[in-house]
């Protein structure tokens, strides 16, 4: 976290046409140190927290819905065709619930400024 802070602050000198070094990137950023870490604290509870709801309610889902069906168990499945269209419904919505993880901005901490 504070090499990404120190990293944004020398990459914004370079783009000012302004002197980057290093140790001036990461003196710059210490003194607003708190600021980067509740940012990061925030990020990560905006972005994380629906994931983790997301899949305590399939696993929630595969319990309470799935297990006692006998879903899992092998040639039970053809007895039960609702409780498994209904799972395999539910089962990509997870896969698919990842993507936006991969696209969070490199850039926050440049939002404290």
């Amino acid at each position: 976290m504070l090499a990404v802070a120190a990293n944004n602050r020398a990459v914004a000198w370079v783009n000012l046409d302004q002197p980057a070094t290093i140790r001036g990137a990461y003196k710059s950023i210490l003194p607003r140190l708190g600021r980067y870490i509740w940012l990061t604290l925030i990020v990560i509870f905006i972005v994380y927290v629906p994931f983790v709801l997301i899949f305590a309610g399939y696993f929630v889902f595969i319990w309470v819905y799935v297990k006692p069906r006998g879903l899992f168990v092998p040639g039970h499945a053809t007895q039960d065709s609702q409780g498994m269209v209904i799972f395999l419904a539910a089962a990509p919505s997870l896969g698919s619930s990842r993507w936006p993880l991969s696209s969070m901005p490199s850039s926050w901490p440049c939002a404290t400024h």
